[in-house]
């Protein structure tokens, strides 16, 4: 900084002061409703922004994870960095009873075959969609939803949050 001129050391610390309330906003914990989460995530999955998803995971589903399986942690964030989210995307919001079924005393779901536990249980999935044209053999065009995620949600404290799940202690 010794080579910026008063006047410019004064514009950046203005612009810097003007910055953090967005930055810290965007860093926050959950969402107050399921569309503003998605919406953080598309954000923050575009900007390849690993700080602000953390954000998005329910504090005590982080905690776990960093404890318990970071490797899975860190594998989920990248590869939530190389979605490519179209400036088309929608989101729908299903029950967890839709999808699958959670046993609350085991904490686990049963959705791709194998159990799944939940350190926080979830209420909701949160499914990411991007709308295409297809053409079929006839000539006919139609609009397709294809999928771009998935993730459990749940509602904690007044506040929407992504809700991973992790390996049961003893597995």
């Amino acid at each position: 900084m010794k080579y910026l001129t008063n006047k410019s050391k004064k514009l950046l610390l203005f612009a810097a002061f003007l910055l953090f309330p967005l930055t810290s906003a965007l860093a926050q914990g959950g969402q107050s409703t399921p569309e503003e989460l998605g919406k953080s995530k598309a954000i923050a999955t575009q900007a390849k922004d690993k700080a602000a998803l953390k954000a998005l995971i329910h504090p005590d589903v982080l905690k776990y994870m960093q404890e318990h399986d970071p490797a899975k942690l860190e594998e989920i964030l990248n590869a939530w960095t190389v979605i490519a989210i179209p400036e088309n995307y929608l989101f729908a919001v299903k029950p967890v009873s839709e999808i699958g079924e959670y046993d609350a005393k085991t904490q686990t779901m049963n959705v791709t075959g194998q159990p799944m536990y939940f350190p926080v249980p979830p209420s909701h999935f949160m499914v990411m969609v991007a709308e295409t044209q297809k053409t079929d053999s006839q000539g006919k065009t139609q609009t397709v939803r294809i999928p771009l995620g998935i993730d459990p949600i749940s509602q904690v404290g007044g506040k929407w949050y992504i809700i991973l799940p992790g390996v049961k202690e003893g597995e």
